[in-house]
Formats: structure tokens, C-alpha cells, sequence
């Protein structure tokens, strides 16, 4: 992993055996996004997440490419040792099985909510799980949060989306900026995407703020202090994607790998 990445540090300064499993999830996650963002066919990439699928439900004889096999290999790993639920990783493919769809173009906000709670809030609870938080409790603050998360993404992401034919930011936010179309060239050219584009950062906003009503009490916050991390740091990326509001031309926005090292260790430090 990249120590450019937003989640490098919280890991990073994470002790065994818990550090390997949040790699492996990791890993495993980076590996999807491959194959689904990558220059397969449609066939081949439904193929690959069905394999998964059956990997994750425990059907007999799935065969696997060499790649997925060491994937698999300490993935399954960290899920004996963690304990961890098949469901949340079936979750997961639920929410890439709708990029593959093709649905992903100007998506309701509640088609938008639950592609968020698929592809950032099950894992999110399942890094909030190796960490030693698990429950109803765990899971809201991984749903609101991996919301928040999601929707950073997004802002930061919108134009490389719009490359794979992808429009993430929702109807209602695009209804109310006056723009009918859904072809993500045609949306980002319109003039008026800036509201539509600010319309998602306030509920951003709004999710962050959410999630900190949600955090645990002092026993549970300093296990998963590398969770508040990267919270934080996707705090400090979405301030910065504020700061800066919707810029077509300016390319992609991230935090230096110092500031997020600071704030890794800040959070882990005064937690």
C-alpha cells in the first residue's frame, strides 16, 4: 500500500496480529476495485466477483486465478483469526455488482446510501471489528461514517469517475441545480454541477458530524483509535475539498503524507 493513501497510517501504527488483518482487508478490497475499475471485459468482471461470491458462501470448488489465491490466502487468514463475518465481505460485492450494472449514473440518494453502506461501511465495520468493537453500536457508527467517507470520495473523485462512465453524486442534488441530464461529460460541463457538487459536500458534512454523536465511550474509543484516524483524516480531506469547491480543471485533491501522518499520530497519541 501506498503511504499516499488515506488509510496508510492508521494501519500502519496498528500492533499484530490486528495490523496483518487490516492489510488483508485491505489488500483484499484494493483487489476488487482492480478488477472492477480495470480493462477486462463486463463478462470477465461479473465472472471474477461471482467467484467471490461463492468463495464467501462456502461453495465447493471455486476455482482461482493466481492473484485471488494469495489474496485469499491471508484474507482467510484474518477472517479465521478475527472471527470475521462473511456478510459484511458479500456486502461489499453487492455494491461493486452495482458499478458493473451500470447504475451508478446520477443514483438516487437512497441507491446512493446504499452503495455507500456497501462499499465503505462493511468494511469499515469490519476493520472496527478486528479493533475489538462489534454490535449494533459498531455498526450504525460504520454505516454513518462510511457515508461520510463515501461521499468524500466522491467529491474528490468525480471527474476520474466520470472516465469510467460513472456519476455518483445524486439525482435530487443534480434535480436541484436544474440539470436533467445524466451523462457524466455532459454534468460535469454544465456550469451549475457546483451546486449540485456543493449539495453532496454538506451532507458530507452532515455524516462527519453524525458520526461523532455515534463514537463510543473511552474503553472502546482507545481500541479503535486507527478508525478515529483515518476519520480524521478524511475530515481534513473533505475541508480541503470544501475549501476549494467544485474546480473542473484543477485535478485530483489529496492531503500530503505528512499532514496525514500527524494526524494519524495526533489521534492515536491524544485518544
Amino acid at each position: 500500500m501506498s503511504a499516499q493513501s488515506s488509510f496508510y497510517w492508521p494501519m500502519r501504527l496498528v500492533t499484530e496480529p490486528e495490523r496483518s488483518a487490516l492489510f488483508a482487508i485491505y489488500a483484499w478490497c484494493r483487489h476488487l476495485d482492480d478488477i472492477v475499475d480495470g480493462p477486462l471485459p463486463p463478462d470477465a468482471k461479473a465472472a471474477a466477483l461471482s467467484m467471490w461470491r461463492d468463495y464467501f458462501t462456502g461453495e465447493q470448488g471455486t476455482v482461482m486465478d493466481p492473484d485471488s489465491t494469495l489474496v485469499a490466502t491471508t484474507l482467510g487468514a484474518a477472517i479465521a483469526a478475527q472471527k470475521l463475518k462473511a456478510g459484511l465481505f458479500l456486502r461489499l460485492l453487492d455494491g461493486l455488482e452495482m458499478d458493473l450494472a451500470g447504475e451508478m449514473r446520477g443514483p438516487s440518494l437512497a441507491e446512493l446510501e446504499a452503495y455507500a453502506h456497501a462499499v465503505a461501511s462493511a468494511p469499515g465495520e469490519l476493520c472496527l471489528n478486528v479493533l475489538g468493537w462489534r454490535g449494533d453500536d459498531a455498526s450504525q457508527f460504520a454505516a454513518v461514517l462510511g457515508e461520510a467517507v463515501q461521499y468524500t470520495n466522491i467529491l474528490r473523485d468525480v471527474a476520474e469517475d466520470a472516465e469510467q462512465d460513472r456519476l455518483y453524486v445524486p439525482r435530487e442534488a443534480l434535480d436541484a441545480a436544474h440539470i436533467d441530464a445524466e451523462d457524466p461529460a455532459i454534468v460535469l460541463a454544465d456550469h451549475r454541477f457546483a451546486d449540485a457538487w456543493l449539495a453532496l459536500a454538506l451532507m458530507a458534512e452532515a455524516k462527519f458530524a453524525q458520526a461523532e454523536t455515534l463514537l463510543p465511550g473511552k474503553d472502546i474509543r482507545t481500541r479503535i483509535k486507527p478508525a478515529l484516524a483515518m476519520m480524521n483524516i478524511y475530515r481534513a480531506l473533505w475541508r480541503k475539498l470544501r475549501k476549494g469547491g467544485w474546480q473542473p480543471h484543477a485535478g485530483k485533491v489529496t492531503l500530503p503524507r505528512w499532514q496525514s501522518f500527524l494526524i494519524a499520530v495526533r489521534t492515536i497519541w491524544l485518544t
